[in-house]
């Protein structure tokens, strides 16, 4: 179900469900209330912003052009040493054959039981996985005046296959390979 809001005196995007991938978190104060969407103002938590990446700051909210743009976590990430639960790639065809696969998110090939004879999986050079993706806004404990406080906490995805999951930032700004973007989560949520 898509999610908008009020921005300039118009009805903006701002994502799907939870995903509000048209807005930044530092732009929800900037965004008014649509009847039927969800009010960031009122109720962040439980919602994924879009990161704040730095060749984007001229931009308004809902204006942004890939909602599923995410920042390349370097190779080392990608260790293997967690157990992701596996997401699901769809292989397709232009004659309409779908096969569904397992994604092992670069940790494993997918072991297709059943299918040995017919089936054969290859790597054909190995990608990055790994991205961070997201911020997602947490409830954390109330402030001094009784008021809600959120903490913000970083959503990293595989980027075949969608699945999502957050950690602490201590965790995963060394990775980060965009020198500004890291740059400027380290001097938000790490200082």
């Amino acid at each position: 179900m898509g999610e908008y809001a009020e921005f300039s005196g118009g009805r903006i995007k701002i994502g799907t469900c939870e995903d509000l991938g048209y807005l930044r978190i530092e732009d929800i104060h900037r965004v008014g209330p649509v009847e039927g969407s969800v009010n960031v103002r009122a109720t962040p938590e439980g919602s994924y912003f879009r990161l704040p990446f730095p060749d984007e700051d001229m931009i308004n909210p809902g204006g942004y052009n890939n909602m599923f743009r995410g920042a390349r976590l370097s190779p080392e990430f990608n260790s293997g040493d967690e157990d992701y639960r596996p997401g699901n790639i769809q292989l397709k065809h232009e004659c309409g054959l779908l096969v569904n696969m397992p994604c092992y998110h670069g940790a494993k090939l997918p072991d297709v039981e059943g299918c040995k004879d017919t089936i054969r999986c290859f790597w054909n050079g190995k990608s990055w996985f790994f991205e961070l993706y997201r911020v997602k806004c947490v409830e954390a404990d109330q402030d001094e005046d009784g008021k809600k406080k959120f903490d913000v906490k970083p959503m990293f995805r595989c980027r075949h296959c969608g699945n999502m999951w957050s950690c602490e930032w201590e965790e995963i700004v060394p990775y980060i390979v965009d020198g500004e973007l890291k740059k400027r989560l380290k001097n938000k949520y790490l200082t």
